[in-house]
C-alpha cells in the first residue's frame, strides 16, 4: 500500500483513502486450507466460498487483491470464474494472470488480482522479483504498486475510494 500511495502521490499529489479498503482472510482457520493440490474442497470450505460470494454481491468491489495461490483460487471460486483449479498456482502462472487481469481491467466488472505471498515471505523473494517483473534487477513491490496505482488513477473517479 505504501508503494501505491507513493506512486499516486508522485503523479497527482493525491492519496488513496486506505480506510475504504476492506481486508479479510480467505478462511478464518488456516487449518481448513487443503493440505495438498486437490480440486475438490471440503463442504465447509465450499460453504465459506459461497459466503464470500454473497459478500461480494452485496458490496460489489471492483478490485479484489488475493495474496497467494490459495486466496487466489478461493476468490476465483467465489467469483465463479472458469473451471476450478487445484490450489497450486505457481508464481509464474500468477504473474501471467496478474498481467492479463491488470491490462484488461474494466471498472464495470470486478477483477480478482493475484499477488504473491509465500514466495516473497519464505525467502524466494529474489526469484519472485525477477519472475514477476521479467527483469534481473526488478522489484516486485514497485512493479505491482505502479500497475495498481495506474489502474486506481485511471478509474479514481468511479472507484469507491476517496482521494484526499
Amino acid at each position: 500500500m505504501e508503494q501505491i500511495q507513493e506512486t499516486v502521490f508522485d503523479h497527482s499529489r493525491l492519496r488513496v483513502d486506505a480506510s475504504q479498503l476492506y481486508v479479510r482472510n480467505a478462511v478464518q482457520n488456516p487449518g481448513e486450507k487443503p493440505k495438498n493440490l486437490v480440486s475438490e474442497w471440503s463442504p465447509g470450505l465450499a460453504e465459506q466460498v459461497e459466503q464470500f460470494r454473497k459478500e461480494v454481491e452485496l458490496h460489489q468491489p471492483r478490485i479484489v487483491f488475493s495474496f497467494g495461490s490459495f486466496a487466489f483460487e478461493f476468490a476465483r471460486r467465489a467469483f465463479q470464474e472458469e473451471e476450478t483449479k487445484r490450489q497450486g498456482w505457481s508464481a509464474k502462472r500468477m504473474r501471467e494472470e496478474f498481467r492479463k487481469r491488470i491490462n484488461s481491467f474494466e471498472i464495470e466488472r470486478p477483477t480478482v488480482l493475484p499477488l504473491l505471498h509465500v514466495s516473497v515471505a519464505r525467502g524466494r523473494f529474489l526469484e519472485a522479483h525477477k519472475g514477476f517483473t521479467d527483469s534481473e534487477n526488478g522489484n516486485y513491490f514497485e512493479h505491482v504498486a505502479q500497475s495498481l496505482a495506474r489502474v486506481l488513477m485511471d478509474h479514481g473517479d468511479r472507484l469507491k475510494i476517496i482521494w484526499k
